[in-house]
């Protein structure tokens, strides 16, 4: 067993020095990251944008400006979990898929909500109008009887007249 080396007894590992690493400079000799910022602000405004959006009770202001913004805060969570901001990623993420597939149905629900209100207003508009045309016939039918009445009575007062 004497000639069997033994690999824990002798220094057959080298040691490894921690060095510092330098950090890189810009051209004005300041430190910079070597890794980019992550895009969180701008997750998020894209993301609230894509909110109001999706909110807006008009007929395909969901679908054609809310989906677009929404898929371009899916890129930017995605850009910021891949620089290290995991938990703001993660959110961004969670916020683009639950929140906003949300928002779409609640925004759909008022857009159909104020159609149906308009369709209402629009009947009862008509129901006024056709009233008003009802109450304007009427009117003018009573005008002309009471015209037609006025009329045969001086025909009746002239046929005395002329009898007499």
């Amino acid at each position: 067993m004497s000639e069997e080396k033994d690999i824990f007894s002798e220094a057959s590992f080298t040691a490894i020095e921690p060095t510092a690493i330098a950090p890189t400079l810009n051209e004005q000799g300041q430190t910079k990251d070597a890794t980019p910022k992550a895009p969180v602000t701008a997750m998020w405004i894209v993301m609230v944008l894509a909110w109001i959006f999706l909110l807006v009770p008009f007929p395909l202001t969901g679908i054609l400006i809310g989906w677009p913004l929404d898929l371009a805060a899916i890129v930017l969570a995605i850009i910021c979990l891949t620089r290290d901001r995991v938990t703001q990623g993660v959110i961004g993420l969670i916020g683009t898929l639950v929140v906003s597939t949300f928002l779409f149905f609640v925004g759909s629900i008022l857009m159909v909500a104020m159609l149906a209100t308009m369709g209402d207003q629009k009947s009862l508009l008509n129901k006024q109008q056709y009233q008003h045309q009802q109450q304007q016939q009427h009117q003018q039918l009573r005008s002309e009887s009471a015209h037609e009445i006025l009329i045969s009575r001086e025909i009746d007062t002239r046929a005395v007249d002329t009898k007499a």
